[in-house]
Formats: structure tokens, C-alpha cells, sequence
């Protein structure tokens, strides 16, 4: 894409003006947030216009689509202001410019500064069989969606004992969490006296250093943990990198160090098949043995990335005597049986249920075939970590915890229409037309747009995993295909919760 005025300024080169880019910002900002332009300072900070995620998140795909350059949620934090953003979106360099500027988490920098270990190409120690009862776990991310089914796994299938780092101000307040996520899988209450007897919340935050624990804590957990399931993240899509970095990265290697208190040294880390960045839409063929392919995440919010680091951290552990295994799972719904999810409990992420709300509501999608997710039930990938977790062989593996089949918009659309939904497809012209008329707003519909409108490569990708679930359907775990009948049930537990209304 060609712009009139391309400049060269104090040896820094310019393919966009930078004026042009902060008078469509202006103008984009004044209809964004409903003022005049003569209210919006170009050196202004952003939060100061009032402009949250969200709003930033609807200027993505437009100054994708106008000006021909990727750009993420991070540029608006690490250029807050109008005329900052536009001084480095217009540079020839601007990939470089906002690599080069996001920040390194320290737990990360450290990994690379001290150990100078290529973590994709590391073999940890020979694998040995280690002679171990697994007795006691220590869970993270137990108040969420698939961490409680974790808990209800654990509770249900094992004799062990349950230390769960939660949020909480109190060991009480903790526990009443954990238990407000568990009954939404056990309704009945049948794990009730397990919970009391087996569950011990331990108060903590992966933000803090040492997780926020005592000494007297992380000694007492040394000598009595077992394994490590590391499955706490900030799962926020439109969140940058440098608000993710902490939680995420920094949060990762503090679990690393407490597992490696532990006397076993073991550790299970709930990671993503985002990890694989720009790779995912190239075109290639990635195995469960794949992890630095050379991705990127030029188009993507800060969680594929940070997911990214923290597995690098695991791996590089390796070497320092961790005994780890990783679980890469799909994207997570309700339980298969019963479609039960935890739709109304705040800080639970909804994202695929929202979409399904966005398209129900609306009535209509985009003719957009590049769109699509691998959905599977929670209950199989909580059952496929278990049973990965109390196995001692396949340390230093990693799984690919989701089905082979990839389910498109345009099947989905299909699905819910034989439900009884009244749903139409329509052009991507004519559904921005469509939307812009209903002035309907979600988080799933922002991304969708940004989506079609940018400059993000598009092609198929395979994701093997072929050998992970060989390894669970011959231990009788088996996840059911995405179908009429799976939908069904989902959609009748969201319409018996309140969370969609019935057809007409």
C-alpha cells in the first residue's frame, strides 16, 4: 500500500505520514467515544480520552484495514498518546519497533541472561522411571473453568489430598470459592464430604513474589506436595503482553521454583496451542513435539505470547532437574453429558458462549470460512490431564489435549440453525452494514471484526494430536465430535440457566 508524502525524518524512515495516521485516529477516537474532534489532544494518554480495551480493540482491524499494517493491543499501551502511536505505526520498521519495545518479563529474561539455553532445542536428563505415589497435588487455577473440573476430577478418581492456590484473603474465604466453581459440575453436592476432608485452599497470588506464601508455607508444601499442576492464567484475548507478562510468565516460574522445593521435582503445566503464534495460519503441519517453529505474534493480543514464555520457562527447568509434562488443550466448553459450565460466576471466561449468544442475537454471520475453533468438553481434557499426571512414564512430553476435527462459523451456523435458530449468512460487506445498523456490541463480535478486518495471514494449519489420543482412548478416554447432539445439550443448558433465550 502506497501513501503520498512518504518521508524520511531525522534518519528514521517513514512509508505512512504520520499526520495521516493521527487524523484518522481523531476521527476515529471523536466517533468511538462520541465527541468532537476538537476534544481529542494527539498528546494526550489514551486513558486520559477515556479509552479502555475495548475501545482500543475496535481500532485494531480499521488501522489494519486502512493502513496495511499488523498491529496489537500492546501498541496502545506502549505508545499511550495519538501522535506517539502514529509517529512509530507509520515507520517502515514498525514490527521491529513494537518487538523491541514490549517488555521482557524478569523470570524470562533471567532464563535467557543467565542460562543462554535454546529452550526448543533442550533434551532434559534421560528420562527415568521414578519410583513415586502420588499422595498430595498442589492445583493452581482451581476457580476456574476447567481448574474446578480438575478439582472435581481429582476428588472423584484419586484418594489425594488438594492444596489449591486461590485468591483469597483467608483459608475460609478461599475455600468457599473453590466450592462455588465445584458445584457448578457437582450440583448435587455428592463430593461435598470429599471437599471438606481432602480440599485445603492456600491463599496466594502468582503476581506476588514467592506466589505470596510464608516460608513456613512453601517449607510446609515442599514436604508434602507431590505434583504440581500448573493450570492458573489470565486468559484475557484483547489484554497486551505487558499486562500478561506478570501474571503469566512471572506467575509460571514462581510455580516452577516451588515444584522444585518439592520432593519429586514434578510438575504439569496447562499451557495452549496458541503458542504457535502466526504459525497457526501459515499453512503447516505442527506436531506435539513442535514449540519454537519460528513463530510470531504480530496479530495477536498478549496471551498466545506470554503462553509462549511460560513454556520456555518449563523446558528450560529441565535441565535444573524438573520433571514436567505439558498439556496443550482445545478450546474449552461445557461437560459433555450435561453441558454444564460456569456461565454466571464473575472472572470465569465465557468467550464461545458469548459467541454463540452474538450470533443467536444478531441472526447473522459473515460468509467468513477462515474463522474457526477446536472445541472440546472440559471433562475430556481434565480427564486426559489426570490420567497424563498419575502416569509415571511420558515426562518431558507434550499433548495436545483436542480433537482432529476443526469446526468453521459457517458449521457452527448450521448446527444452531437446525436447533431452531433463525440465523442468516451474509457477505462480510453486507454483515458490517448489518451490524453497524443493529448497534450490537460482545467481545466475541470486536474480535470478529478486527478478524475481517486484517491483515493477519490466513491459510489451513494441522495440528497433530494423533499420539495423545491414542494414549487416552486406550485408557478409555474418548471426546465426542462436535455435533448436532453435543451442541444440543450445550444450548439447553444455556437456555435452562438464563444465559440464551429459546427460538421463536
Amino acid at each position: 500500500m502506497q501513501f503520498e508524502g512518504m518521508s524520511k525524518m531525522s534518519n528514521i524512515e517513514y512509508d505512512i505520514p504520520p499526520d495521516a495516521i493521527e487524523d484518522f485516529l481523531i476521527s476515529r477516537f471523536s466517533e468511538a467515544l462520541q465527541v468532537s474532534r476538537s476534544d481529542i489532544s494527539v498528546g494526550s494518554r489514551f486513558t486520559e480520552l477515556g479509552v479502555d480495551s475495548m475501545t482500543a480493540v475496535r481500532m485494531l482491524g480499521s488501522l489494519e484495514s486502512r493502513f496495511g499494517k499488523r498491529i496489537t493491543p500492546d501498541a496502545f499501551v506502549l505508545f499511550p498518546s495519538i501522535d506517539r502511536l502514529a509517529k512509530n505505526l507509520g515507520r517502515v520498521d514498525w514490527l521491529d519497533v513494537l518487538e523491541e519495545a514490549l517488555p521482557v518479563a524478569e523470570s524470562l529474561k533471567q532464563c535467557e541472561a543467565e542460562s543462554k539455553r535454546n529452550a526448543a532445542a533442550l533434551h532434559p536428563l534421560p528420562v527415568e522411571q521414578p519410583d513415586w505415589k502420588i499422595k498430595t497435588v498442589f492445583l493452581t487455577g482451581a476457580t476456574g473453568v476447567l481448574g474446578a473440573y480438575l478439582l472435581k476430577d481429582l476428588l472423584q478418581t484419586t484418594d489425594c489430598k488438594i492444596d489449591c492456590l486461590v485468591r483469597a484473603a483467608s483459608p475460609s474465604g478461599g475455600k468457599r470459592r473453590l466450592h462455588a466453581l465445584l458445584r457448578v459440575y457437582d450440583s448435587e453436592g455428592d463430593l461435598d464430604a470429599a471437599f471438606d476432608e481432602r480440599v485445603a485452599a492456600v491463599p496466594g497470588d502468582l503476581a506476588k513474589p514467592e506466589l505470596g506464601l510464608s516460608d513456613r508455607q512453601r517449607d510446609s508444601l515442599a514436604d508434602s506436595v507431590d505434583v504440581v499442576i500448573h493450570n492458573a492464567a489470565v486468559t484475557s484475548l484483547i489484554s497486551p503482553y505487558s499486562e500478561l507478562a506478570t501474571p503469566n510468565v512471572d506467575g509460571t516460574d514462581r510455580v516452577v521454583e516451588m515444584a522444585l522445593r518439592t520432593r519429586n521435582q514434578y510438575l504439569v503445566h496447562v499451557s495452549s496451542y496458541s503458542i504457535f503464534g502466526d504459525a497457526l495460519a501459515m499453512g503447516n503441519h505442527l506436531s506435539e513435539a513442535d514449540f519454537d517453529v519460528g513463530q510470531t505474534f504480530s496479530f495477536m493480543g498478549g496471551y498466545p505470547r506470554s503462553k509462549f514464555h511460560a513454556e520456555k520457562i518449563v523446558r528450560a527447568y529441565g535441565k535444573d532437574g524438573l520433571r514436567w509434562k505439558i498439556a496443550r488443550p482445545g478450546d474449552i466448553m461445557g461437560e459433555s453429558k450435561q453441558g454444564r459450565y460456569p456461565l454466571d460466576l464473575p472472572g470465569v471466561t465465557t468467550l464461545y458462549y458469548e459467541l454463540l449468544r452474538t450470533v443467536i442475537e444478531t441472526g447473522v454471520v459473515p460468509d467468513a470460512p477462515d474463522f474457526c475453533f477446536r472445541p472440546i468438553p472440559v471433562d475430556c481434557v481434565s480427564a486426559g490431564i489426570i490420567h497424563l499426571t498419575m502416569r509415571h512414564s511420558f515426562l518431558y512430553e507434550t499433548f495436545h489435549l483436542f480433537p482432529t476435527q476443526v469446526v468453521r462459523l459457517g458449521a457452527l451456523t448450521e448446527l444452531l440453525i437446525e436447533y431452531g435458530f433463525d440465523i442468516r449468512k451474509l457477505p462480510v460487506t453486507e454483515y458490517r452494514d448489518r451490524i453497524a445498523e443493529l448497534r450490537y456490541e460482545s467481545l466475541p463480535l470486536m474480535l470478529l471484526m478486527w478478524g475481517l478486518s486484517s491483515t493477519r495471514p490466513k491459510g489451513a494449519v494441522r495440528l497433530d494430536s494423533e499420539r495423545s489420543r491414542s494414549i487416552l482412548e486406550s485408557a478409555g478416554i474418548r471426546c465426542p465430535e462436535f455435533d448436532a447432539s453435543l451442541l444440543s445439550r450445550y444450548v439447553d443448558y444455556c437456555v435452562d440457566s438464563g444465559f440464551l433465550e429459546p427460538p421463536a
